[in-house]
């Protein structure tokens, strides 16, 4: 958890300064370097950044339609925001400093329910294509 904090702080304070987000749930191991997990809240997003193995990842859900299938990471909203092809994460850092200049783009996506739907619908059917492309289409039964 210590190095999850040390990242929060020193590289996502736009988040738990603006006052329209607050901490809502912390999850973790008891380990300094591995395995923790930090929720924060707004009224439409809820952003979980984790550090999963030593590896930080962004993730956010729509609050007004959660469920397992409306998780997305971060790279995966980039991807669709500025198009092309699904590239990775980049480090830690870049994926922080692109949500700090794209935290309002993200959150037009969810802004009101018809427009989450929606920004939902093409997200999953966008994971599901990077999915194919990079693994192939599932075999019929």
């Amino acid at each position: 958890m210590k190095t999850l904090l040390e990242f929060f702080i020193k590289h996502i304070e736009f988040l738990y300064l603006n006052p329209s987000y607050r901490f809502t749930d912390s999850r973790n191991r008891g380990l300094a370097d591995i395995d923790a997990a930090i929720s924060i809240t707004g009224e439409r997003l809820t952003w979980t950044i984790a550090n999963d193995r030593g590896q930080i990842l962004f993730s956010v859900v729509p609050v007004p339609l959660l469920s397992a299938d409306n998780w997305f990471w971060l790279p995966l909203i980039r991807q669709y925001l500025e198009g092309g092809d699904d590239t990775g994460a980049g480090s830690p850092v870049e994926q922080a400093n692109w949500l700090s200049n794209n935290l309002s783009r993200v959150e037009q996506l969810f802004a009101d329910d018809s427009t989450a739907a929606r920004s939902c619908e093409e997200l999953v059917a966008l994971r599901r294509s990077n999915s194919y492309k990079n693994f192939g289409w599932p075999k019929p039964d």
